[in-house]
């Protein structure tokens, strides 16, 4: 089980046992022969969102310290960091650089899922359903929908630069 360390960032720690042997096995299956789990710094936990340290690592409150630092981080300071860091720390980056665009992603669907669907006799639902109803690969689909919001909000800013001018 997690312990909680961050809500915001979402960072939680835990200690070897609390891991599942089936977690083991999957962290041991990916590392080169004769790594031992308790070199486990980090890991990603994708299920509950979480980036979760390892309280048992002799090194965790460095981990904790590095990891906030790059968590909060704008973008021209974590390249600042993971450049500076250390050969030894090239996988610790990675990790974080993959859970740093996760939460990107995350936080840009929860903003998604706070606007209504677009459907029925609405003029975007109109458009949205002639995309789905194209016999083609639903990635296509899908970028075709991204590409229209695309245009729509070009022409949302034309239209309200266009008002501010003729006030």
């Amino acid at each position: 089980m997690h312990k909680i360390i961050d809500e915001n960032l979402r960072i939680a720690s835990c200690s070897i046992g609390d891991l599942t042997p089936k977690m083991v096995s999957e962290f041991l299956v990916q590392w080169e022969d004769g790594a031992e789990i308790g070199s486990l710094t980090m890991f990603f936990d994708r299920r509950k969102g979480y980036l979760v340290l390892n309280t048992d690592n002799k090194n965790y409150d460095f981990y904790l310290e590095l990891t906030r630092k790059y968590l909060e981080a704008d973008e021209d300071t974590a390249d600042e960091i993971r450049k500076k860091a250390p050969g030894r720390y090239e996988e610790t980056m990675e990790i974080l650089d993959s859970f740093r665009r996760y939460r990107s992603i995350a936080d840009e669907m929860e903003i998604i899922g706070h606007h209504g669907l677009v459907y029925g006799d609405s003029p975007h639902g109109k458009i949205l359903q002639a995309i789905m109803g194209k016999r083609s690969a639903p990635v296509f689909q899908v970028s075709m929908a991204y590409r229209y919001g695309v245009i729509c909000g070009k022409r949302e800013e034309r239209a309200r630069r266009k008002r501010g001018q003729q006030a």
